[in-house]
């Protein structure tokens, strides 16, 4: 029993220790992705979209022609913004012969009708991460918990890009949708979160080689 707890001990420890580890990791992430952000959202926006998809393209802005695609499905996101309820329309359109999904803005109604052609402003996006830690998505009944790449395709049946189009503030492509500005900075927390599973690793070490010391 005594052997067992000492794995155990180990173990514990060697888990506070990876994800520790993990959260610098994260961290590190967090910080290139927010110095991106500031960095190319100032650019001047680019005439068209390039043909390739390149992660030195996110966040810049990029004025664009394409045409809607016909499906029988769109992206309804219910969301609330300065104290109203919407829907966070997004739809797949053809740009450059590839399917890109556009982030359209707030509606009011479900019933939101897109033209068939599409000129206007946007920023490049890349999609929500995978996360185990998040309830499933239920797009059948407008629930969504993140918008990750996989989960889009299977609902809409379709091989949309890895990024998607979020069109800016000013250039909506009618009166019946709100848009949000975008952010340019996040919330990084993983400092905190590192430092605390290291003093957890920390001081289960020290019971641990008490334990072993007074045996």
């Amino acid at each position: 029993m005594k052997h067992l707890m000492k794995i155990f001990m180990l173990f514990l420890i060697s888990c506070f220790i990876l994800l520790g580890i993990w959260q610098v990791n994260r961290m590190q992430w967090k910080n290139n992705l927010i110095d991106t952000a500031q960095t190319n959202s100032g650019l001047n926006p680019i005439s068209s979209m390039p043909q390739n998809y390149e992660d030195s393209l996110l966040y810049r802005q990029v004025d664009f022609t394409a045409q809607l695609v016909k499906t029988k499905k769109l992206i309804m996101i219910p969301e609330s913004y300065k104290q109203k309820f919407y829907y966070r329309v997004m739809a797949p359109v053809k740009l450059n012969d590839k399917l890109v999904l556009v982030d359209f803005g707030l509606a009011q109604s479900k019933n939101i009708q897109l033209p068939d052609k599409i000129k206007t402003r946007a920023v490049i996006f890349n999609f929500d991460r995978m996360n185990i830690f998040y309830p499933s998505n239920n797009p059948e009944k407008l629930v969504w918990y993140n918008t990750d790449h996989q989960t889009l395709k299977n609902y809409l049946g379709i091989n949309i890009e890895p990024f998607y189009l979020k069109i800016v503030p000013g250039f909506g492509i009618n009166e019946n949708f709100v848009i949000k500005p975008f952010a340019t900075s996040y919330r990084n927390d993983h400092l905190m979160y590192a430092i605390t599973w290291f003093v957890l690793a920390f001081f289960c070490s020290i019971v641990f080689y008490f334990r072993v010391k007074t045996k």
